[in-house]
């Protein structure tokens, strides 16, 4: 049983079973399932190899504290809120008829039943994960943030699968200066983070051998038999950390360290660590950073799609970069202020309301311990909030990789990252991203003395001087220019999702006044072809997840012209419709049988997977699928996925088969 698993109680023998049952034709057309509610636990799996990546694990928590691994498509929320329902199949099916408690295809079983506790019991009991068949996601505001606390770290060392070179004093004392990193960033929130006790060897039940990380890509072997070592230890309560050390090069195929994903900077967790002593302390700020609840630090503008995710290398939960002993930098104000630990001695906040204002700040470097350190700037044209950090390599960033003088370089088609201005955005999914600029050619992580940062016409950055600090001139908010024409702030009528259509409402104007539209998506205008200067707008797909605004000129005769912008709405990805696919051919050991996909609208990139009573068949993710006898007395369904940029995946299962006959 996995580490966080809590079995479900049986209720008594004498409880009457109900079902949640729906139309006869479902028992048809669609599989039994359970109905659940929960909160997602995710794991992020961080590879720091020649093609960076990130990975998501998903288990679904109900509120009766059950564990479940889950199939989930797409990057989800940590501690989301899940409602939906779970496809019956393998050992979940067979505990259900060993209870005589399987109801008829179709079915959907409420949890709060008896036939409910025992699917949800056998289904944290299993380790493959289950099929989401239909499920809501809603993700939960972050609470409060928490009162000052200690944090404390338990740490294992696996010795069955790799090997972690050192002696545990030279390990401990990394560990030691990596817990440290992070009470220092916290400014006070974490009163103290210190290791308990001597690092204890272990051997893992996984028994994954190096080639396959050694049980990174599974964790939940590895960090329950780990937390055995600490008896009475709760790795879900606040402050507790337990820490795994593997070989480094359980890395060699992939993944360099393993997080849980929590919520706040009170939160604990499990985390799983490649031994590097080169990289060691990079990686551990990083996924204990994830324990926080924080997610990656990317780019902005994407040189490629293996030069994006984690290229922010000014934050530690950017790149781990090996080839010397290189400290993270300090976090920066984001990722600060996403977890509540910024006050207003330390960040300026420059708002974006009224007239046009210019100021110039001095600005201490980020790593240092006093003094302004940062501003948070708004852009009023289309609502995005910028941090600006001074990052000199001094203080505590003086042993950072960005800003070096030995020499190291990615290479040209990477970006280079100097000391100067940092510029980043939040997503609002709980990541970063890093705003470049092209000097010679090259992307730049910094804006040096001279350079401006503007997005918008209502906004412009400039960078003055650097030195002790920086001279940032801030200048906020529309030209002052008395309009001859009067007008009122346009609005934007209709649904702000790719493929609708929204209309331009001008608002009051002088009489007789005609007008010209200019929209834009994240500041960026859409083109005159796409509909960016008509009234009206099919909102187009590369304008999902960014403000979508409207700018109205209004013209009249005998008067100067004037352009006002409508407040800007987050564009929601478009919902792909479909019908159910169906599967054709003879149910037989040695057939072929065939999915017909349906019409989708607007047409995606499809594709399929072929399942056995609710499990994965391997490989079978073609068109067609030849029965072997491994699925002879079995049930076969297909989930055919859509996916389309600017648009939601979506996902639908057929029916089930007969059973396979020989």
């Amino acid at each position: 049983m996995s580490l966080f698993r809590a079995a479900a109680t049986l209720a008594a023998a004498t409880m009457v079973v109900a079902v949640a049952m729906t139309d006869p034709a479902r028992a048809v057309t669609q599989p039994t399932t359970v109905a659940v509610d929960g909160t997602l636990q995710v794991i992020a799996i961080d590879s720091f190899g020649d093609r960076p990546r990130a990975d998501h694990l998903y288990t679904l928590v109900t509120d009766d504290g059950a564990t479940i691994p889950i199939d989930l498509d797409g990057d989800v929320a940590a501690n989301s809120r899940f409602s939906g329902e779970l496809v019956v199949a393998g050992d979940v099916a067979s505990a259900l008829d060993a209870a005589d408690l399987l109801p008829r295809t179709g079915t959907t079983i409420a949890e709060d039943t008896r036939a409910g506790r025992v699917a949800v019991a056998a289904a944290a009991d299993q380790e493959a994960p289950l099929t989401v068949a239909d499920v809501t996601v809603a993700p939960v505001t972050s609470a409060t943030v928490p009162a000052p606390a200690a944090h404390r770290a338990y740490v294992a060392k696996m010795t069955d699968q790799g090997s972690v070179d050192g002696t545990n004093a030279d390990i401990g004392a990394r560990v030691d200066a990596m817990l440290a990193y992070w009470t220092t960033e916290s400014g006070g929130a974490i009163t103290s983070f210190t290791r308990q006790g001597a690092i204890l060897d272990y051997d893992s039940a996984a028994n994954v051998p190096t080639s396959n990380g050694c049980g990174m890509k599974t964790p939940s072997t590895m960090w329950s038999d780990a937390a055995g070592l600490f008896p009475g230890v709760s790795f879900s309560d606040p402050g507790n950390h337990l820490i795994v050390l593997v070989g480094d090069e359980c890395g060699n195929s992939g993944p360099a360290g393993v997080a849980r994903v929590g919520e706040s900077i009170a939160d604990g967790g499990p985390s799983t660590l490649t031994y590097d002593p080169e990289t060691f302390a990079s990686t551990g700020a990083h996924e204990l950073g994830h324990n926080f609840g924080l997610g990656h630090a990317n780019l902005h503008d994407c040189p490629s799609v293996d030069i994006c995710e984690y290229w922010d290398l000014y934050s530690p939960m950017g790149l781990a970069i090996g080839g010397a002993t290189w400290t993270p930098p300090a976090l920066g104000t984001l990722f600060r202020s996403q977890l509540g630990l910024t006050s207003s001695a330390e960040v300026t906040t420059v708002g974006a309301g009224g007239a046009r204002v210019e100021q110039t700040y001095a600005l201490a470097p980020r790593g240092s311990s006093s003094g302004t350190r940062s501003l948070l700037v708004t852009d009023p044209a289309t609502g995005t909030t910028y941090s600006v950090d001074y990052r000199s390599r001094t203080a505590r960033d003086a042993g950072t990789f960005y800003g070096n003088t030995n020499g190291y370089d990615f290479g040209g088609a990477y970006p280079a990252y100097p000391t100067g201005v940092v510029i980043e955005r939040h997503d609002g999914g709980g990541e970063t991203h890093l705003i470049t600029r092209t000097v010679a050619g090259r992307q730049t992580g910094a804006f040096a003395a001279g350079s401006t940062f503007s997005p918008s016409a209502d906004l412009s950055i400039a960078v003055g001087s650097t030195g002790a600090t920086a001279s940032v001139t801030v200048t906020v908010g529309a030209e002052p220019a008395p309009p001859a024409v009067a007008s009122s702030v346009p609005t934007i009528s209709g649904s702000a999702t790719v493929g609708r259509t929204v209309t331009a409402v001008p608002g009051t104007w002088t009489s007789g006044s005609t007008f010209a539209y200019a929209w834009k998506a994240g500041g960026v205008p859409i083109a005159a072809g796409s509909g960016g200067t008509s009234k009206t707008l099919t909102v187009p797909a590369s304008a999902a997840g960014r403000q979508l605004t409207v700018a109205v000129t209004g013209s009249a005769p005998g008067f100067s012209s004037v352009t006002r912008t409508s407040a800007g709405v987050v564009v929601a990805r478009g919902t792909l419709t479909t019908v159910k696919p169906r599967i054709s051919g003879t149910v037989k050991v040695g057939r072929t049988l065939t999915v017909t996909r349906g019409t989708w609208t607007p047409t995606p990139s499809l594709t399929q997977r072929w399942y056995a009573d609710g499990a994965r068949i391997s490989g079978a993710t073609g068109r067609t699928f030849k029965l072997t006898t491994k699925q002879r007395g079995k049930r076969i369904t297909v989930k055919v996925t859509g996916r389309k940029t600017g648009y939601s995946t979506a996902s639908r299962t057929s029916a089930r088969t007969s059973r396979v006959a020989r």
